[in-house]
């Protein structure tokens, strides 16, 4: 299924139209969508696919020959050589394309193996990018699911070539729209509830059964030893990471709910210049983040910067299946969903919830559904309590929210902890915004009627 990726493909779509030869990364985790969105592009361009694989370089260029000739049997190879380089390959297929016919694109899936084998993959890159006389222009559209190492290696790897590199896409989870979108017959509330279990990750995405309710999908996705999600967060980090102990261990403190530097440290034991290479290393592949409170007058009242699991897979999977793989192991499943997931899941649903009602803030600012055009969005984290959502526009304008999760309608006392956290950040709200699972009671809707500023916002309205 083919779902979202709209402004990326939009994005290709824009690149090969340009009168330039170009040098395309495409990237992103494992599972996230990019051979999908690649199939969709080449659909309608003349293309030429291969999906490297962790070979040596020449093993690498004789699976690239006798796959190409199996599957695009009409060209020619004047060269027939073992010994032949990814140049003359390259040259070779391109001998065989006719320039009238417009740009021609080699994808390269996975390039990491072919670039990590050796330096005559770059070169050869660069050589024909630069020699538009011969070969016209020309689009090379390398592709990998390694995010650390096209962060961290590659400009080594590829050397002067990188300095050719004309765009970066970087894949990332699907929106809410775009996991409606998935599921088109589900309500709002249960695609949070898969947006909190699974994320936005196409590749977990497609393992979700519609017909069957959340306790039955993480029964069978995570809860017995031959689950399909039991060992897959510890599979994604090996597949990025070394030393996965230390990864689990600060991805599991996290999960339990200890989001400050000082407690990872307590909780691990590792220095504090450890956990904060480990931390830089899971920021950039997007599995965490570093939450600020938006700027306030009351510093004071404020907690410092907070570490949070940012992938709800990981998140999950670290709250909920970490802790309990011996008793899944045995058999246990059953219970650990009864006794270890089901008491704590309304809660833990609550923080996808947020981010729901974050995304529906954002649309109707892109809708111009707001009192102000608010640019920059966060939380506020005081001693007192959270509030979900601040906004703040370019001229200095806020926006306060919260978002309630729960089975009880908001009564007036939560509401009213809600406005006095509002006047300890000590800015005036243009607009207030409560965003409630179930509703509002009678007295609450009545309070904020009288309050111009105030929008009370439930599930169905959303």
């Amino acid at each position: 299924m083919f779902v979202g990726r709209t402004t990326e493909q939009k994005q290709l779509e824009e690149i090969y139209a340009g009168t330039k030869s170009n040098l395309v990364i495409l990237y992103g985790r494992d599972g996230i969508g990019k051979s999908a969105l690649l199939a969709e592009f080449i659909r309608e361009v003349r293309a030429y696919y291969y999906l490297a694989r962790e070979a040596t370089e020449k093993e690498q260029l004789l699976d690239m020959k006798e796959e190409l000739r199996v599957i695009y049997p009409g060209i020619s190879h004047t060269d027939t050589k073992e010994e032949v380089d990814y140049y003359e390959f390259f040259r070779s297929l391109l001998s065989s394309h006719d320039k009238q016919e417009g740009k021609q694109v080699f994808v390269i899936d996975e390039f990491h193996y072919a670039a990590k084998g050796g330096s005559s993959f770059a070169e050869a890159i660069a050589r024909i990018l630069g020699d538009v006389e011969q070969f016209g222009n020309v689009m090379f559209l390398l592709s990998t699911s390694s995010v650390e190492w096209v962060e961290n290696d590659m400009v080594r790897h590829l050397g002067i070539t990188a300095r050719l590199i004309s765009g970066f896409i970087k894949l990332k989870e699907l929106t809410f729209m775009e996991i409606g979108e998935w599921f088109p017959n589900l309500t709002a509330q249960e695609c949070i509830s898969i947006n909190a279990i699974v994320g936005g990750v196409p590749k977990y995405l497609v393992q979700w059964n519609q017909k069957q309710s959340v306790k039955e999908n993480i029964k069978r996705l995570f809860l017995s030893p031959t689950a399909p999600f039991f060992h897959e967060s510890e599979l994604l980090l090996k597949y990025e990471l070394r030393e996965l102990s230390a990864y689990n261990a600060i991805l599991n403190t996290l999960a339990q709910g200890k989001y400050k530097l000082n407690e990872i440290y307590e909780r691990t034991g590792f220095s504090r210049a450890k956990i904060s290479v480990y931390l830089k290393n899971l920021i950039q592949m997007d599995l965490v983040e570093k939450v600020f409170s938006m700027d306030t007058k009351s510093h004071a009242s404020v907690q410092k910067g907070l570490y949070r699991i940012k992938d709800n897979f990981l998140n999950f999977w670290y709250r909920f299946i970490f802790p309990q793989q011996s008793m899944i192991s045995i058999g246990r499943g059953d219970w650990v969903y009864d006794e270890c997931i089901e008491p704590m899941l309304l809660d833990y649903l609550s923080e996808s919830f947020t981010q729901f009602c974050t995304e529906y803030l954002k649309l109707l600012v892109r809708y111009k559904r707001t009192k102000a055009d608010y640019s920059s969005f966060g939380s506020w984290n005081g001693k007192e309590g959270r509030l979900d959502m601040m906004a703040r526009s370019t001229d200095g304008k806020y926006l306060i929210g919260a978002c309630i999760w729960q089975d009880e309608k908001v009564d007036r006392a939560l509401i009213d902890h809600y406005f006095a956290l509002a006047e300890m950040t000590r800015f005036k709200a243009e607009e207030l915004y409560f965003f409630a699972k179930n509703g509002f009671s009678d007295e609450v809707i009545s309070i904020c009627e009288e309050k111009k500023n105030v929008k009370l916002v439930d599930l169905k309205d959303l």
